[in-house]
């Protein structure tokens, strides 16, 4: 495989991201057996910096009740806001994932995290108390009952990456009460007939796309929820899994994003990654969701902290020999900025006159960006073998993705 996958394999991999083609619920990997420094405890965890947010408390009921309800979120906008902790002492989140959700659904469950990283239980729970409260607006809550009917006969087609996983697995769960059915397989251990070769070019590199996930649920009326996740953009494969859903009607939800794979300061990358990720949005907007005729949304970047201010403080540490080691995730000051800021500028430019205008934004960078204590790696994995994971997140922040979209989909009668 290229340089450019491998780094990104690399990357990924070393925040203890299932490994393409593996199932998906497995246990933590063994320890080595190599000398290293101990693992800190979670006590001393790193809280400064943007996740002071998380010990905010929420705003006086007659400030918020004056705000307008969230629902329109405009293409260029963000969302910025605070953490803070719900009414309720003893709220832990909408659900616990391993005992009230599908099976399809199950993940890494961060209330239930890897017993050698000693989490404690009342880390835990501070952390599932937590909800968001964005400044200029009042964030429902997703009520199962009003976004099954609204989607009624209708379909979300899901495609990105292992992110784009978490949040089909927030999804199932939160709507289990009205799931009639689902599944959810590794890509080469399901049906879906597109398992050919597919590659991306760039600068004469041609490099494999990992083809990773596949789920979908119905409901009992009929709606249906897919997502196809895969790592890197590619528009032939695009386009053969939209074929699967032909016709696309004007119903139709497409939710997309693609960035993880395409790390900007992989180590010894010269930011081709980055560069990459540029020519194939560029495609993907301007030559598809420009004209598709469905309901689109991307989903904007989810921040990551692997230290640094950007949080992407792993590209270098990946380039040397045996470490070093990473037993947390660190706050992140600004975060990788850089994927909105293109997406945001390319809606405002030329897409704009394409037919971009149509194409909503998911805001979750900003409220991402203050929570480096809800990733997996905060709640043990990949912690034993020194390799937190500090991209992928605990379901208490994934929820907050799924409360965005149903506020989109369903503004107030």
């Amino acid at each position: 495989m290229q340089d450019m996958v491998s780094a990104a394999l690399q990357y990924l991999n070393s925040g203890g991201a299932p490994l393409p083609g593996t199932p998906l619920v497995q246990a933590p990997a063994p320890a080595r057996s190599i000398s290293r420094a101990p693992i800190p405890a979670p006590a001393v965890r790193n809280i400064t910096g943007t996740s002071s947010l998380l010990q905010s408390e929420p705003s006086s009921d007659r400030t918020r009740v004056s705000l307008p309800v969230c629902s329109e979120f405009s293409n260029l906008q963000e969302l910025p806001g605070k953490w803070v902790n719900h009414p309720d002492p003893d709220y832990m989140g909408e659900y616990e994932m391993t005992s009230d959700c599908p099976d399809w659904t199950q993940d890494y469950d961060c209330r239930k995290p890897d017993p050698r990283a000693t989490v404690p239980a009342d880390f835990i729970k501070g952390q599932y108390r937590q909800i968001f409260q964005p400044d200029a607006c009042q964030l429902r809550p997703t009520d199962p009952d009003d976004l099954a009917a609204r989607m009624a006969g209708r379909r979300l087609i899901m495609l990105g990456d292992s992110l784009m996983r978490l949040h089909f697995f927030s999804l199932g769960c939160l709507l289990r009460s009205h799931v009639a059915s689902g599944r959810g397989v590794t890509w080469d251990r399901s049906d879906i007939k597109w398992k050919g070769d597919y590659t991306a070019k760039l600068d004469g590199r041609e490099i494999q796309v990992v083809k990773q996930f596949v789920g979908e649920f119905r409901l009992t009326n009929g709606a249906q929820v897919y997502v196809r996740d895969f790592g890197v953009y590619n528009q032939t494969l695009f386009d053969d899994l939209l074929s699967d859903f032909a016709p696309l009607r004007s119903d139709d939800v497409l939710l997309l994003n693609w960035g993880a794979w395409y790390p900007r300061f992989a180590w010894g990358s010269s930011e081709v990654n980055w560069k990459m990720w540029q020519e194939h949005m560029r495609q993907l907007f301007m030559e598809r969701l420009a004209v598709l005729p469905v309901q689109i949304i991307w989903k904007a970047h989810a921040a990551i902290h692997f230290g640094g201010a950007t949080g992407a403080e792993v590209g270098f540490e990946n380039g040397l020999q045996g470490g070093p080691w990473r037993y947390q995730c660190y706050s992140a000051l600004k975060g990788e900025f850089w994927y909105d800021e293109f997406v945001r500028d390319l809606l405002s430019g030329s897409c704009k006159a394409a037919g971009c205008y149509r194409v909503k934004i998911l805001p979750i960078f900003d409220m991402t960006l203050s929570r480096p204590n809800s990733h997996h790696g905060s709640m043990g994995r990949g912690v034993s073998d020194g390799k937190a994971d500090c991209r992928h997140w605990c379901n208490n922040v994934v929820d907050h993705w799924s409360h965005l979209l149903y506020n989109l989909l369903c503004p107030p009668s």
